[in-house]
């Protein structure tokens, strides 16, 4: 089973690869579809924005998480759970 970190390593240098080698191929045929403040905008996004969308959800899931929790309307006994009776 892939987890994130799992997908982040294998899909970031492929992507930036490819990025470097379509840049490389179009400085090379002289095409001017690059341009060095719109790459670097792009690996900004890519690598700060996804990362920091990533991590403000999951925060923002676990505090919902247990803030929910925190209205609980079933309160489980330790005793009741783990079978401990006396």
């Amino acid at each position: 089973m892939l987890t994130i970190p799992d997908v982040y390593a294998v899909g970031l240098p492929t992507i930036a690869g490819l990025i470097i080698l379509k840049a490389m191929f179009s400085a090379y045929k002289k095409c001017n579809y690059y341009h060095l403040n719109d790459t670097a905008g792009t690996a900004g996004l890519l690598l700060v924005g996804n990362i920091a969308v990533l991590l403000i959800s999951q925060v923002l899931i676990i505090g919902g998480y247990f803030y929910l929790y925190s209205f609980s309307f079933i309160k489980v006994s330790a005793h009741l759970l783990f079978g401990v009776y006396g």
